[in-house]
């Protein structure tokens, strides 16, 4: 299903706009468990925060939604989420947001979306605690919590972005969220921080680069802001004091904005960089000049000299553009025979989500061809692509009376990666100790 088309049904639901029959098919389809979903498709809701509040104006979807947010087990942000629905309609709701803000145990991005949520509900808790998550200087997260601020005080959030953005001692990566969120409140300001920030070679490299992005992603083309915001870039992209993977991301963001990116991105694939990082612009690269980033895949994938990590990721990227050439590189590499199985059970996992069968015949020849340990790898990368015939193999080697005590412990403990229940109970077969949180021993 097209999760814009369910999400979109999750409304007229909640507009009395559909017949009961209707009703339950939607709202089956709406509330299916992951595990209730065909292998390789996609969930059928992306954006639950707004399907929530849909859902939250039927009486009947307002218990499921209290349910779900109430449930320990549930996703946190699921929780939140589930919460922020309801509290527009049942004051159960906001008590529970008010308690997820506060709480600890919550990590601290979503006790600030919590906060926001509350905000629309109880504007005085709401805004107490995104003030008092803005004022923790030393947080991470407290120019989002400032930004979340600015929603619903305006003088109170920008004061604090503002503050934020000049605080010598604040994360850098906050300062420039900070400059960012204070943009939408005084241009001028925001703006000139961000070109500081971009232009201070004692910032950390990542923050530099993703403070002269914003500048010229909030520019438009020809605009004084992005002439400046490209010029940064490309000085990011050519300082050698930087590190070079931060030299890749800068040339590939200078590519979305000028075309002084692609060459510098060429150079960096074709040799300049080392290792990880020529591989790193070579798929940055075929973003921008398809030919050319193909070309030097190509040339990764084959070069016998590379690191398998490298070359596998190579080809993978190589069999997304063009196929032809990709998929059998793949196919080769699964049999490369100065490698150790590990990077050929990969190759082979990555050819079968492009073609299915040839990468399961793969996978087979590997399980067919390995004993012990070996074995159980391999099994366990077929379990991977099916599900089925891999916890087969599996449970065969666990109760394998030829196979050794550890060769069997470990296809147990690989059942857990697909049926945890069918690995406690094969493990305690084996008259193996399991601990409490998960641990055992043998």
């Amino acid at each position: 299903a097209d999760p814009r088309r369910v999400e979109q049904a999750a409304w007229l639901l909640a507009e009395g706009m559909c017949d009961d029959e209707t009703r339950d098919r939607i709202l089956e389809k709406l509330w299916q468990h992951p595990d209730e979903r065909e292998p390789g498709t996609s969930p059928v809701v992306q954006d639950w925060q707004q399907t929530h509040t849909a859902l939250a104006h039927l009486p009947a979807q307002q218990r499921r939604l209290h349910d779900m947010a109430t449930d320990p087990d549930s996703v946190p942000i699921d929780r939140v989420n589930a919460a922020a629905a309801l509290a527009g309609h049942d004051p159960r709701g906001t008590e529970l947001l008010r308690g997820f803000a506060r709480d600890p145990s919550f990590a601290l991005q979503l006790r600030i979306g919590a906060a926001a949520y509350l905000a629309h509900a109880d504007r005085e808790t709401g805004t107490e605690l995104l003030t008092r998550f803005a004022d923790d200087t030393t947080s991470r997260y407290c120019a989002q919590a400032a930004a979340r601020l600015a929603e619903h005080d305006t003088p109170g959030g920008t004061a604090r972005l503002r503050a934020l953005v000049a605080h010598p001692h604040c994360p850098h990566l906050a300062r420039v969220e900070a400059a960012v969120a204070l943009r939408a409140h005084d241009r001028a300001s925001g703006t000139d921080w961000l070109r500081r920030f971009a232009a201070d070679a004692h910032f950390f490299a990542d923050c530099r680069v993703f403070a002269a992005d914003a500048l010229a992603a909030f520019a438009d083309p020809g605009d004084q802001e992005r002439t400046e915001a490209t010029l940064l870039l490309e000085r990011i992209a050519r300082d050698e004091r930087v590190d070079v993977g931060y030299r890749v991301e800068a040339a590939h963001r200078l590519a979305r904005y000028d075309a002084a990116g692609v060459p510098l991105l060429r150079d960096f694939a074709d040799g300049a960089l080392p290792g990880r990082y020529g591989c790193d612009a070579a798929v940055l690269l075929a973003q921008h000049d398809r030919e050319e980033g193909v070309r030097i895949l190509g040339v990764i994938a084959r070069g016998t000299g590379q690191e398998a990590q490298h070359r596998l990721r190579a080809a993978a990227e190589l069999a997304h553009y063009e196929p032809a050439q990709g998929e059998p590189l793949l196919a080769g590499l699964a049999r490369e025979p100065g490698w150790d199985a590990g990077p050929r059970l990969q190759a082979a996992v990555l050819l079968a989500r492009r073609d299915r069968e040839a990468g399961l015949l793969l996978l087979r020849e590997h399980v067919a061809g390995a004993t012990g340990e070996r074995r159980v790898s391999a099994a366990r990368a077929l379990a991977g692509v099916d599900r089925e015939e891999g916890l087969r193999l599996l449970r065969e080697l666990a109760d394998s009376p030829d196979a050794g005590r550890s060769v069997r412990v470990h296809a147990a403990s690989a059942i857990g990666d697909f049926d945890p229940k069918l690995k406690e109970a094969t493990l305690r077969r084996l008259g193996v100790d399991i601990r409490p949180g998960g641990w055992f021993s043998v």
